[in-house]
């Protein structure tokens, strides 16, 4: 009995020790801090062009800066790879709206070009247009005038009657007369203007007695008025 039990303790004694359960201690894997910076860099870049894309540029060129950063920390598998990713979509979301802003900016620019051109070139017409209609009216008054004067030394003092003259002198020059009711050297004086100059006739009953130009005019009315001052 005694070698029996002998026996047995060391059986027991090595179902007892392969019974207890192993325990396997687990260190914590090392974090890979490689690119944290770059990482890190990406991303708030990448959130800074979403922030500053109406900034015509800056959010275009942040955008493109976050999105590189982030695509190299993902292929390098630098420290945290959520952070890489939120450069990737971050960065390429303000690429986006930075090459939205810069083709409606452009747009803008050419269609203000457009209508600047189109105005500077109305302009330019109704300038052309002014300047030849002021050339024809010149040319009308001109044409009136020389064919006015024309008729005007047709007429005779002494012989050419007031439907004479009237008949010469027809619609060339626009018309107005002086009529005396008291004595007077001359019943009945009218005066014909053509571009701004008058032109006068003197009657005296239905007979032109006298014609002045301009000039001949202004030359009598200078003399009169030096014999009534004295001078």
């Amino acid at each position: 009995m005694d070698q029996n039990q002998q026996h047995t303790q060391p059986e027991q004694q090595a179902s007892t020790q392969q019974a207890e359960p192993v325990r396997v201690v687990r260190q914590p894997a090392p974090v890979d801090t490689r690119g944290k910076a770059f990482t890190i860099t990406g991303m708030v870049l990448g959130i800074a062009s979403i922030v500053l894309f109406l900034v015509l540029g800056l959010g275009l060129i942040l955008g493109i800066a976050g999105l590189v950063l982030g695509i190299i920390s993902m292929r390098k598998k630098f420290y945290n790879r959520g952070m890489a990713i939120a450069a990737i979509i971050t960065g390429a979301l303000g690429t986006m709206l930075g090459l939205v802003l810069a083709v409606v900016f452009t747009v803008i620019l050419i269609l203000g070009q457009n209508a600047a051109n189109n105005v500077h070139k109305h302009d330019s017409g109704s300038t052309y247009n002014f300047q030849d209609a002021l050339q024809k009216s010149r040319k009308e008054t001109q044409d009136k005038k020389r064919e006015f004067l024309k008729a005007y030394n047709k007429l005779t003092p002494g012989s050419t009657t007031k439907a004479q003259s009237e008949a010469i002198l027809d619609k060339k020059g626009n018309m107005s007369e002086r009529k005396y009711t008291d004595k007077q050297e001359y019943d009945l004086i009218r005066g014909y203007t053509v571009d701004i100059e008058t032109y006068y006739l003197y009657f005296k009953g239905d007979t032109l007695v006298k014609k002045q130009t301009p000039s001949e005019y202004s030359a009598e009315q200078v003399q009169r008025l030096k014999s009534q001052t004295g001078k």
